[in-house]
């Protein structure tokens, strides 16, 4: 079968094909050194996720439930599909404790363990029929931890606390029977 050259001669076709060939080539490339590049994420330590009685329950399986007040910090578009109005107030007791051991030898030293009240509140109204007014207070991220004065370390630390207060107010909209929508 002969095939005539001059009709696939078409300069801006070809152009166009391999530019597009080129972007495919780079996304593909991005999209590699993102999968095969590890990363270590510092922070998880002081995240508290379990932010509700119900979610501490489930497994934290709540992200999806819109009988859980608490969606307000977890999926705050599920409150679209709430009740009129709810509301939940829960608090976590934390205890926290770690040991140093000296890189050089020596003995090791424990951190004074100790308990802290973790509060939250959650709570959500109708503003309309497809709309609700949505409002999450609490501590996503905290960490305490003391130790003796005596300790090596001690002219470098003794005592250190990290708390971060979240006051999160949000708006979802229903869009349609399945579909929601939410901003805050």
């Amino acid at each position: 079968v002969a095939v005539d050259q001059k009709l696939f001669e078409c300069p801006k076709l070809n152009s166009l094909v391999v530019e597009s060939a080129i972007v495919v080539a780079r996304r593909l490339l991005a999209l590699l050194l993102l999968v095969a590049v590890p990363v270590t994420a510092q922070a998880s330590g002081f995240v508290l996720y379990e932010q509700s009685a119900s979610a501490l329950g489930r497994g934290a399986a709540v992200s999806a439930s819109p009988d859980e007040p608490a969606a307000a910090f977890y999926n705050p578009a599920t409150l679209a599909f709430a009740a009129p109005w709810g509301a939940a107030a829960s608090g976590m007791l934390v205890r926290f404790g770690s040991r140093f051991s000296p890189s050089g030898g020596g003995a090791n030293t424990d951190s004074l363990g100790q308990s802290y009240l973790v509060p939250a509140l959650y709570g959500h109204a109708a503003v309309a029929d497809r709309v609700r007014l949505a409002l999450a207070i609490n501590i996503p991220f905290a960490l305490a931890v003391a130790w003796p004065p005596d300790w090596s370390g001690a002219r470098f630390a003794t005592a250190c606390k990290l708390v971060a207060l979240s006051f999160n107010p949000s708006l979802a909209v229903r869009l349609t029977d399945r579909l929601s929508l939410a901003a805050g």
